[in-house]
């Protein structure tokens, strides 16, 4: 019996230490896995004023109303609209945010098919290139902002961006009522929204629990081939 239960406790051991290296593991792998395109990409889109702003690109999909996806260069690869946050749009069981399929909607309007200039500010922990987008002199960022569609990007600001435009067109977009600002106080950033409607997957809980739960179960077989043996 005696024997048993270090049988157990051994395998209930290593069960435990390889469902913590393999949580470290995921969020390492998730956190340094490269964008194919980025390596392309630096020495196309350099940030700032450096970059080659003449380059132009094809937008091919609007993922809602901060994030897009356009081809050029024979590159194809993600753009997060810096300097802004627009309301969620929600997608599978996941709610979305008041305004967040209009805000996705407004943007198709602005840049579909459309040929656009970007200026890059680098990129995000998630590999998408920051940058102010531009249909002609028009930037696109600004727009959304104009619109009261999105509003001003409450987290680190980019290096070298001047938010200065963006915050005086939210506040004539919130004065004005215009877009989502329509709703007054029971208005939620993106931001907040994110916090409070949070799932289990973007926390990585999901691949832990995962990860514990099936040495729980190898546990439970170990357990009942021991009996067996009696």
């Amino acid at each position: 019996m005696k024997r048993k239960g270090l049988y157990i406790l051994f395998i209930a051991a290593v069960c435990f230490l390889s469902a913590a290296q393999g949580d470290a593991w995921f969020r390492k792998a998730e956190k340094q896995q490269p964008d194919s395109s980025s390596k392309s990409l630096s020495a196309i889109l350099q940030p700032g004023e450096k970059g080659d702003q003449s380059q132009t690109f094809t937008v091919l999909r609007i993922y809602d109303g901060d994030t897009i996806q356009v081809r050029g260069a024979g590159l194809t690869f993600k753009i997060r609209l810096v300097g802004i946050d627009a309301p969620e749009t929600g997608y599978g069981k996941r709610k979305g945010q008041p305004f967040g399929r209009e805000s996705g909607q407004y943007l198709d309007t602005l840049v579909k098919d459309e040929s656009v200039r970007l200026k890059s500010y680098g990129s995000d922990r998630y590999n998408r290139q920051l940058a102010e987008v531009f249909v002609g002199e028009k930037n696109i960022n600004l727009a959304m902002v104009r619109a009261g569609l999105a509003e001003v990007y409450q987290g680190k600001r980019a290096p070298g961006l001047n938010a200065r435009p963006y915050f005086e067109a939210e506040t004539a977009a919130r004065e004005s009522g215009t877009g989502m600002w329509v709703q007054g106080n029971s208005y939620t950033s993106p931001r907040e929204w994110r916090r409070q409607n949070r799932s289990p997957q973007s926390s990585g809980t999901v691949k832990k629990t995962d990860l514990i739960n099936r040495c729980l179960d190898w546990v439970k077989t170990i357990m009942r081939f021991v009996r067996a043996l009696d």
